[in-house]
């Protein structure tokens, strides 16, 4: 019943009874005519609905506007040169990400921008202390091969602070991919799957989302997770070496994204192959095919990525051969005929003269390169068999001893019996290439 009915029939109740108080029965006590009117009363009290108050709940604040004002600051740092008041807007969330982005900072604090602005769109919350946004990067540079006016645009993460319930910059908004190894199969996952029993994680992926009309970067990191563990296996198994550290790699969108948030000075590549302890990154195009590197720039980046590793701890190890190494497991696995000549033609045009070659003329005496040291690894393979050579690598790059005690120890002969033999076989490979 609505209160205005409740009103009415209280009203008719108390004029009932004052009719009947005045018409009635004279003798009637007038304690009980009191009664009743102090009932009607109480009655019209109980009837009458006391009004509620109800609190008014503080607006929240606009995440729009708050994120404008994280990105706000993080420009004006960037303009004034302040390494240290920038990273006060940076989470500390994605270790990898601080790092490279630390080095991207010591760039312009060493040569600063002539201008630099961010904008953000696309804002997506994940909850309400994350929240996914593209950020649009610009800037201009004294040096011109660094301008950046056609802007960068980058999918990033923002979290809240707990100490402080500010916004921060927490880079860019991967999502990560496993594989895992049981030691018979891989598995991948992918962040909507479960993770399997009994297995050892060994390759990470990461992938940017999709968001906005931004169709992000998991196809790429769907098409490479097909082949890579395969990849993995081969490249592990010719260099007799499993990583002690997982493998990471990410995949960026655009290339003007990647220098934005790593490194401005990096040249055009597809890969790009850091030292022990960083991501290797891997550059797709979305709007185009998403296709991911082939198999053998792949098999040369994860040897390239194992080899650091397994010589991390040897700053004297011989690059040339590191390098020509690398070359040398794809090679052998995912190279042509055409390219194991090519690379000995390479190494036979070091020579001075190619009619009468000599031990003393070895470019492993006058400057050894990168083709050198994988045409070196092909003799040593064909010479004395695929587990020596293995050892003899490990020996130089994993436990840093010299080329000539590491010839000796696995290989049973001296570094110039080695050469020797080495330029016989250029001589013999140069009859059989012409």
């Amino acid at each position: 019943m609505s209160k205005r009915a409740y009103i009415l029939a209280i009203f008719f109740i108390i004029v009932t009874l004052l009719v009947a108080a005045c018409g009635g029965d004279d003798e009637q006590d007038s304690d009980t005519e009191r009664d009743r009117v102090q009932d009607a009363r109480t009655a019209l009290a109980a009837a009458t609905p006391t009004p509620t108050v109800r609190p008014t709940a503080t607006p929240r604040p606009s995440i729009e506007g708050e994120l404008a004002r994280t990105v706000a600051r993080m420009a004006n740092a960037v303009e004034g040169g302040d390494v240290e008041r920038y990273f006060e807007f940076v989470a500390d969330t994605d270790p990898f990400f601080v790092q490279e982005h630390r080095h991207w900072a010591e760039f312009w604090e060493a040569q600063p921008f002539d201008r630099y602005a961010l904008d953000i769109n696309s804002i997506k919350e994940i909850s309400e202390t994350e929240a996914l946004a593209r950020m649009i990067i610009n800037w201009t540079h004294p040096s011109g091969e660094l301008v950046g006016v056609n802007g960068a645009n980058v999918t990033v993460r923002f979290v809240k602070s707990p100490e402080t319930d500010e916004w921060l910059f927490a880079g860019e908004a991967w999502e990560i991919a496993r594989a895992f190894w049981d030691g018979t199969n891989w598995t991948v996952v992918f962040p909507e799957d479960d993770v399997p029993d009994n297995s050892e994680e060994r390759i990470r992926v990461y992938y940017l989302p999709e968001i906005g009309a931004i169709e992000g970067t998991r196809e790429a990191a769907e098409k490479l997770l097909a082949d890579l563990p395969g990849v993995y296996n081969v490249v592990s198994t010719e260099l007799d070496y499993i990583p002690q550290e997982i493998i990471h790699i990410r995949f960026y969108d655009f290339q003007i994204n990647l220098r934005a948030m790593t490194d401005l000075r990096l040249r055009p590549s597809q890969i790009y192959v850091n030292l022990p302890g960083l991501p290797m990154k891997i550059i797709v195009v979305p709007e185009t095919d998403s296709q991911p590197p082939s198999i053998e720039s792949m098999s040369t980046s994860l040897a390239e990525s194992m080899l650091h590793e397994m010589s991390q701890d040897n700053p004297d190890t011989p690059s040339w051969l590191m390098l020509g190494a690398t070359e040398f497991v794809t090679a052998q696995n995912y190279r042509t005929q055409t390219f194991r000549n090519n690379q000995i033609e390479n190494v036979l045009a070091l020579l001075p003269d190619t009619e009468a070659i000599e031990p003393e003329d070895s470019p492993l005496l006058t400057g050894p390169s990168i083709s050198v040291g994988t045409v070196l690894l092909m003799y040593i393979d064909e010479t004395y068999e695929a587990q020596s050579r293995r050892e003899w690598l490990k020996a130089i790059l994993g436990d840093g001893q010299s080329l000539e005690d590491a010839t000796d120890s696995v290989l049973g002969v001296s570094f110039d019996e080695l050469n020797e033999g080495f330029m016989r076989w250029l001589g013999d490979e140069l009859d059989r290439i012409q």
